[in-house]
């Protein structure tokens, strides 16, 4: 959250910055509810079911391709500094640099966010200046500590099941607001260094982020939960000499990042890539429009887990499938944006269900998840 989406709660003067210059898109979605899952989709431009897939061989024996090998491949200079997943694992970048911090606090937070970016800034003044760079900085997570909650497509055991927080709303709010500014600050330091080295007018920037945990917002302090505040996440994108200031309100999705930017670098997309490169809605060009995105929450370690599930988001309609249950719910967000009521048994919605199950199925072929139990 950043006061270029939502100005209520927090101001983020460096993020507004950033997206006023450049293109905010306004309905971006994660692909996995899993985290690991998650950054790896980001990387490959691939639904991932298994973050530990990411480092197996596909079925050539070739290695699951990101985006940052691409670019390494054709001679980009590549970093990543802060947090990353899974630990110990790297994806052949010049260097792998995990900072390690307790995250007991906010102030924690603080402290390594600040660390990592000083870490950016100096690897910027030190690197080749002949060749082309792609630097990733992540930022500490934003995750607050608390009781994880167990539930499926029963919003009333959630609520019931963190009445015993010991954090109240309020306080969790302030620490999260805490964090938000911290980032802020920090990218700003990292755009100031850029703009007095010359480097902002021919570098494209992207700023994106993780689902985020719903707080306030409903009562259930989780970022597996299906509804729309995890869902959704800020995605700007920032390149001077192509890109005019633009606000972007077509379908877009974390697996869509990788493509668009080999495709910024002028490169051709792998064609392994399953995401959507977004360089012609950024120039304004006539481009091909998703009239739906698939979203899932995997996890390997437990198949059990009564929250795994996997669905379809049209922009007004979302279907859902849980797993564990064998229980489907569908929302309608034009009428319903705090998805309260489910349509699944209203006599009403029949015909629509029977079409969105239709485009559920076909996106679900269109990403080969019948064929292949690791990777969509």
């Amino acid at each position: 959250m950043f006061s270029i989406y939502d100005n209520r709660f927090i101001e983020t003067p460096n993020l507004d910055k950033l997206a006023k210059d450049g293109a905010v898109f306004r309905n971006a979605f994660i692909s996995n509810y899993n985290v690991d899952c998650n950054k790896a989709a980001l990387l490959t431009g691939k639904h991932i079911l298994s973050s530990h897939h990411l480092f197996d061989n596909d079925d050539a024996g070739n290695k699951q391709a990101s985006f940052l090998k691409v670019l390494k491949d054709v001679g980009y200079q590549t970093m990543v500094f802060g947090q990353w997943y899974p630990e110990g694992q790297s994806l052949k970048y010049d260097t792998f640099d995990i900072s390690k911090v307790r995250r007991e606090d906010v102030r924690s937070h603080q402290c390594n966010n600040d660390l990592i970016t000083r870490k950016a800034i100096n690897w910027l003044s030190n690197k080749g200046h002949s060749q082309p760079f792609c630097l990733i900085v992540n930022y500490d997570s934003g995750f607050l500590n608390h009781k994880s909650s167990k539930g499926g497509s029963n919003n009333q055991s959630l609520s019931s099941s963190m009445a015993d927080e010991s954090k109240s709303n309020l306080e969790i709010g302030n620490s999260y607001q805490e964090y938000i500014a911290s980032i802020d600050k920090n990218i700003g330091n990292i755009l100031n260094y850029m703009d007095n080295g010359g480097m902002i007018k021919n570098t494209a920037m992207l700023y994106t982020s993780l689902q985020g945990n719903t707080i306030n917002d409903v009562k259930a302090k989780e970022h597996h939960v299906k509804h729309e505040q995890t869902m959704r996440i800020p995605l700007i994108i920032k390149y001077s000499e192509l890109i005019k200031p633009i606000d972007i309100c077509e379908l877009a999705q974390t697996i869509d990042i990788a493509p668009t930017l080999v495709d910024l670098a002028g490169l051709e997309v792998p064609s392994v890539m399953r995401g959507m490169s977004l360089r012609p809605h950024l120039e304004y060009k006539s481009a091909s429009s998703r009239n739906e995105i698939y979203f899932h929450y995997s996890d390997s370690c437990n198949i059990n887990n009564p929250v795994l599930h996997y669905g379809i988001h049209t922009g007004r309609y979302k279907l859902i499938y849980y797993n564990h249950s064998n229980q489907w719910e569908l929302y309608d967000l034009e009428n319903d944006p705090d998805e309260l009521k489910n349509l699944y048994d209203d006599d009403n919605s029949q015909v629509l269900i029977k079409h969105l199950k239709v485009r559920l199925h076909k996106i679900k072929r269109d990403y080969s998840m019948q064929n292949d139990k690791r990777i969509i």
